[in-house]
């Protein structure tokens, strides 16, 4: 027996050549990106599908590239001895990695005129 609820939320169909689904990032692939849970994660090295980061569109190669740095959380012990001191360890113990995500000529827009507006 099948219900039909008119005040159900209509289903998503994405196209079938998105690899940004959830299933794709399941687990590790040869593309270095995979799901944990609510989290992305991504190796070194890692390639993110040609799909906006915000909707999921295609990005049509654009790329924006960002460089993210870290650091073990253990380091946030050094602030109770000195904030300068957190400040020179974790400019020297941070890790970095240079990605590329894609943004849709949407987002870009979007982007360009909050960036123009400040």
């Amino acid at each position: 027996m099948h219900d039909d609820n008119p005040y159900a939320a209509p289903e998503f169909s994405a196209p079938s050549d998105s690899k940004f689904l959830d299933q794709a990032f399941d687990s590790p692939d040869d593309e270095g990106c995979w799901r944990a849970g609510r989290f992305l994660v991504l190796t070194k090295k890692a390639s993110l599908p040609d799909r906006c980061i915000k909707c999921n569109l295609p990005a049509n190669h654009y790329r924006l590239t960002r460089k993210l740095y870290w650091h073990p959380p253990v380091w946030y012990l050094t602030l109770l001895i000195s904030p300068l001191l957190y400040i020179i360890v974790g400019g020297f113990v941070r890790y970095s990695a240079k990605i590329k995500v894609g943004l849709c000529p949407r987002h870009r827009t979007r982007r360009l005129r909050v960036l123009t507006s400040a």
